[in-house]
């Protein structure tokens, strides 16, 4: 098993070698614990091969492996799908409530004045909002998503509760319903989620009669799950998103599926958007659409640009004599931002923040004030902190390598503002991984396509594509971004197949 080590890591071996004596059933169960790591919620065993896929010179030990094994302790089996307990537990407990949502019967609300001003598509789905209980609206970026749930809005009588998985894309959904009376919070935060042992307690219902969920890609199966779990028996629920974006960090690719599953077996509950009503974004958007579809459009439309010998850090803010206004700096932030598919090297996340930090402060001489972007990268529930967050720090440096002052600060769009020096684990953000940059939007974007990018797949390509709002500068080999647009990445889960 040695030489599994390039594909697999130590916590996959282990827990193999944990499980069972015979190597043949340990590669086995290795591949599971790697595929769920990866964010399947399960293998599935064919006769002659296992998917998602492992390597060829493994896939016979494995394959024996299976046969061998007799499901049992942290491992469900399922026919021929093969999950850690907990994912079997967080797949059927969503499937379990879909169902019931789609099996509820409501009270409809006539339809009274729709606007002119709304397209074909969107009248649609406000009637069918108005008809039933449950309804998905999917669609891309400039569909008109929010301003169609807010015309079903204009028709509700009741308490309304509009959510989404980040601090951000909550306080976006938040202005796009500004006229109405609603309540709002993250979905952590509405769950009151304070530490992963809440993810295995039933949730209290939500006080709320219409519920809106928007950017539902960026949730996860555990989340999801407790989520559902926390809509009232009584209460309707409008779910958003865009079915292409990448998938969330961790385990699940559950609202493509879902998607798949309601425009089949339920199109009175489903809605798809897809006329672009964003002039400003046309080529941008245009660009996206034929990314999202692999067509080779996209690399003539791309203009591609070679990679920069040396980056520039101009559009960032420099040190300054007077301490900068946060909010100024919030918003100056998402104006412009450098995105990449890559962790490490010189083009990767850390590498660029390390150029960044030396090419502004190169100059510098205390005391002076300085502020640079950051991303949470752990979970801290009694901040209300999250993975995936972005925020700023302001620090007042009075000596060259000095420490944390009382007065340097954190500060995030949805208004927290936290000492410096309390911060969970997070990481300088001057670029972000194109996966972390999710439910953001930057009205310039330098997108990075370095060697080592082709592991990806066109998810990660349409998701960058998708973050700029004005401008796009793509900068990378032709040969990489073909790679990317053929390639096509989907998560295994079983959610839903038994009802198909």
């Amino acid at each position: 098993m040695e030489s599994w080590g390039v594909f697999l890591q130590y916590i996959d071996l282990a827990f193999g070698k944990a499980i069972d004596e015979r190597e043949d059933v340990q590669v086995f169960l290795a591949l599971l614990m790697m595929q769920s790591r990866a964010g399947n919620l399960c293998i599935t065993v064919e006769k002659d091969r296992i998917l998602p896929s492992c390597p060829k010179e493994f896939l016979e030990q494995a394959l024996a492996g299976a046969k061998k094994y007799e499901a049992k302790g942290p491992i469900v089996q399922e026919g021929n799908h093969y999950y850690l307990k907990r994912n079997y537990h967080f797949e059927k407990s969503i499937e379990k409530s879909l169902l019931d949502l789609l099996n509820r019967k409501c009270e409809p609300i006539e339809a009274q004045d729709l606007s002119e001003k709304l397209t074909d598509e969107q009248k649609s789905a406000v009637l069918k909002g108005l008809q039933t209980s449950f309804l998905l609206i999917t669609g891309g970026p400039g569909r008109g998503k929010t301003y169609t749930a807010s015309h079903i809005l204009r028709h509700f009588k009741g308490r309304v509760l509009v959510t989404a998985p980040t601090g951000k894309a909550t306080a976006r959904l938040l202005e796009g319903m500004s006229e109405f009376s609603v309540q709002s919070g993250t979905l952590h935060s509405l769950l009151k989620i304070r530490g992963p042992k809440d993810f295995y307690q039933t949730p209290p219902h939500l006080e709320a009669d219409l519920i809106i969920v928007d950017e539902a890609y960026m949730i996860d199966a555990r989340l999801f799950a407790l989520f559902l779990q926390a809509v009232p028996p009584h209460a309707r629920l409008i779910i958003m998103g865009d079915g292409d974006q990448l998938p969330p960090v961790e385990a699940g690719d559950l609202f493509t599926q879902i998607c798949r599953f309601v425009k089949k077996h339920h199109p009175e509950n489903y809605s798809e958007l897809t006329l672009c009503l964003r002039s400003d974004r046309k080529e941008l958007l245009e660009l996206a659409d034929h990314v999202r579809l692999g067509e080779e459009e996209a690399i003539a439309k791309a203009h591609l640009q070679p990679l920069p010998k040396k980056i520039s850090f101009s559009q960032f803010p420099k040190p300054t004599e007077k301490r900068p206004e946060p909010q100024e700096l919030l918003s100056r932030f998402t104006q412009y931002r450098i995105l990449t598919p890559l962790r490490e090297g010189r083009y990767g996340v850390s590498g660029i923040g390390e150029q960044a930090m030396d090419t502004l402060l190169e100059n510098a001489k205390p005391p002076y004030y300085f502020a640079y972007p950051i991303l949470i990268t752990k979970n801290n529930y009694d901040l209300d902190l999250y993975n995936g967050e972005a925020g700023i720090v302001i620090r007042h440096v009075l000596e060259k390598n000095g420490p944390l002052l009382p007065e340097d600060r954190a500060y995030f769009p949805d208004g927290k503002e936290i000492a410096a020096v309390l911060l969970p684990p997070h990481e300088i953000s001057y670029a972000l991984s194109i996966h972390k940059s999710q439910g953001s939007e930057f009205d310039e974007l330098l997108l990075l396509l370095p060697s080592g990018s082709e592991r990806f797949s066109r998810e990660i390509l349409y998701t960058g594509i998708t973050r700029a709002r004005k401008k796009l500068t793509i900068c990378g080999e032709e040969e990489v971004f073909r790679h990317l647009l053929m390639a096509s990445g989907n998560r295994t889960s079983n959610l839903l197949s038994k009802s198909n």
